[in-house]
C-alpha cells in the first residue's frame, strides 16, 4: 500500500511541477535554435524575441501569476505602446524581473507623448541591465500610486541608463515609497524639463494611460547608491524634489550642464524634509545652481563631496531649519552673470542648523572672461557664507571671520560659532562654544583679548549687524 501510494504521488506531483517547452537559446555567435527544457512552473523565464519590441510587452504577459522573469537579449527594441507593468498591483507577491543585456540592450521610446513604462501601482518589480532612450514621450520610467491606494513600492532598478530628450521627466514618482536605484543614470536634454522628479501633487500633470493615478500623498524611503543624474537641456532641472520625505543619495553624481539648469532643486512648497546627500560629487558647469531650496525644506544634510558651480552660487537657499553641512568642498568656477556679489551659499534664513568643515571653499573666474574657455585664475571678493534673514540658534565654523557676513535684522539674530580660528589675532582655541547675541559691543563689560561678539550695527561702520573681535583694547568691526 505505501509502495503504491509513493507512486501515484511522485507522478502526480511530476505532473503539476514539471512542465516540458520549447525555449529559445542564444549562442555566442549570436544563431537562434530552439530546444527541449524542463522548467520549474513557479520560476518561470521567458526569452524576448531578438529586435521585436512589441514581443516584451507579451512576455510580460505570457507571466505565471507568482511572476518570473522577462530576459531581453541584445538588439533594437522600439517600443510604441507603453509597456503596462500595472497589473502586478492586482496579483499580491507578483515579483517580475526585466533583465537586458547591458548596453547591448537598447529600448527607444517613441510612444508619442506617453510614458515608456508605467509601473502605477506596482510592487516588487526589478528591472536592470539595459539602455532607455526617449525619443516621442513625455517620461522615461513612471512610478505612482494608484486610484485604489496602491502606489508604486518596492521596486528596485539597477545598472539601466535613460537618456535623450524627455518633454516632462526622464523618471517621474508620484506618491511612491520604498523604491531604490543603483548604479543608474538619468538623463534629459530636453529644455526646461527634469531628469528625476519626486511629487505627490502630479504637478506635471502626467497620466497613466491604462489606470487613473492618486494624488496628494508624498513620496518617502527612496534611496540612491552610485547613481548619476544629469540635467543636459537648457533651464532643465535634475534632482526635484516636492512633497518628499526621505531620500536619501549615496555617492554617485549629480550634474547640470545645460544653460540656467540647475543640480538639485528642492520645492518646499509646501514641504521637503529629511534628505540626505553623502559623498556626492556635483558638477554644474554652465548651471545657474548646484542646489536651489525655496520654501520650507527642513532636516537636510550634506556630509561630504565636492560641489563646482559654473555660473551661478552653489548653494541658495531661501528658508533652512535643521540643515546640516559638514566636510563639503566647494568651488564657483565663474562669476555669477545675474549678480553683483559672489557668494558659495546664501541662506535668506537659517534656523537651527550646522555648518561646519567648509573651510576648502575657493572662488575663481576664467581669464578669457568666456566661460568654460581658456585659464581659470583665482577670483578675489568671493564670500562663502552669506545670511540675509533670520539666523537664529545655528552652529557655524569658518576658517576666519571674513567668511560669514550677516545682513540679518538684530532681534531676530543669534549664533553659536564652534572652534573659530582667530589667525589674525595670533591665537586659537579649542572645543569652545561662544553664544553670540546681537547687542551694542561697546557695553559689554570686561571684554578679554579674543572674545568675539555680535554687534547690533550701532558700531559698524556700515550701520548693520556685523561680528567684531576684541583685541584686547578696543574692538574690531568687520563690516
Amino acid at each position: 500500500m505505501i509502495k503504491r501510494f509513493s507512486i501515484i504521488f511522485i507522478v502526480v506531483f511530476g505532473a503539476i511541477s514539471i512542465l516540458s517547452k520549447d525555449k529559445m537559446c542564444y549562442s555566442e555567435e549570436g544563431k537562434v535554435a530552439k530546444v527541449k527544457e524542463t522548467v520549474i512552473s513557479s520560476i518561470d523565464e521567458i526569452f524576448v524575441e531578438p529586435n521585436n519590441g512589441d514581443d516584451i510587452q507579451k512576455a510580460i504577459d505570457r507571466l505565471p501569476k507568482i511572476g518570473g522573469t522577462v530576459r531581453i537579449p541584445p538588439g533594437s527594441y522600439n517600443i510604441t505602446n507603453t509597456i503596462n507593468l500595472t497589473k502586478a498591483a492586482d496579483k499580491a507577491g507578483r515579483y517580475i524581473r526585466i533583465i537586458g543585456s547591458g548596453l547591448a540592450t537598447k529600448i527607444y521610446g517613441d510612444t508619442k507623448g506617453q510614458p515608456v513604462f508605467d509601473l502605477t501601482g506596482s510592487r516588487l518589480i526589478h528591472m536592470s541591465e539595459f539602455w532607455l532612450t526617449g525619443i516621442s514621450c513625455d517620461v522615461g520610467i513612471l512610478l505612482a500610486r494608484n486610484a485604489s491606494g496602491n502606489n508604486a513600492s518596492l521596486n528596485r532598478f539597477t545598472n539601466i541608463l535613460c537618456d535623450g530628450p524627455y518633454t516632462k521627466a526622464t523618471v517621474y514618482s508620484c506618491a511612491s515609497e520604498m523604491n531604490s536605484f543603483i548604479g543608474c543614470t538619468f538623463q534629459n536634454s530636453a529644455p526646461n524639463a527634469c531628469a528625476f522628479v519626486f511629487t505627490g501633487s502630479n504637478f506635471l500633470e502626467i497620466k497613466s494611460p491604462y489606470v487613473p493615478i492618486c494624488q496628494g500623498q508624498s513620496n518617502s524611503g527612496v534611496q540612491f547608491m552610485n547613481c548619476y543624474i544629469w540635467a543636459a537641456g537648457k533651464g532643465t532641472k535634475g534632482l526635484y524634489l516636492k512633497n518628499a520625505t526621505d531620500i536619501s543619495y549615496f555617492g554617485g553624481f549629480i550634474a547640470s550642464t545645460g544653460g540656467d539648469s540647475t543640480a538639485i532643486y528642492l520645492d518646499g512648497k509646501p514641504y521637503v524634509k529629511q534628505v540626505r546627500f553623502e559623498s556626492v560629487r556635483i558638477e554644474g558647469e554652465r548651471g545657474k545652481y548646484c542646489l536651489y531650496s525655496e520654501g520650507q525644506v527642513q532636516s537636510v544634510s550634506i556630509r561630504g563631496g565636492y560641489w563646482v558651480a559654473g555660473d551661478g552660487e552653489v548653494i541658495r537657499c531661501e528658508s533652512a531649519w535643521g540643515w546640516k553641512i559638514e566636510d563639503l568642498s566647494l568651488r564657483s568656477y565663474a562669476p555669477p552673470s545675474w549678480v553683483k556679489e559672489v557668494c558659495a551659499m546664501r541662506f535668506g534664513s537659517l534656523v537651527n542648523s550646522r555648518i561646519i568643515g567648509v573651510a576648502d571653499t575657493h572662488f575663481f573666474k576664467w581669464k578669457s572672461g568666456q566661460v568654460g574657455v581658456g585659464e581659470l585664475v583665482p577670483n578675489e571678493g568671493g564670500i562663502p557664507l552669506v545670511i540675509t534673514g533670520v539666523c537664529k540658534g545655528n552652529e557655524i565654523t569658518l576658517a576666519s571671520m571674513k567668511d560669514l557676513r550677516l545682513d540679518c535684522v538684530p532681534e531676530q539674530t543669534t549664533l553659536i560659532a564652534l572652534n573659530e580660528k582667530r589667525r589674525y589675532l595670533g591665537m586659537t582655541t579649542g572645543d569652545e562654544f561662544l553664544n553670540l547675541v546681537a547687542t551694542d559691543t561697546k557695553v559689554i563689560q570686561n571684554p578679554k583679548r579674543g572674545d568675539i561678539a555680535l554687534d547690533d550695527g550701532t558700531n559698524t561702520e556700515t550701520k548693520k549687524i556685523g561680528l567684531a573681535v576684541y583685541d584686547g583694547e578696543i574692538w574690531i568691526y568687520m563690516n
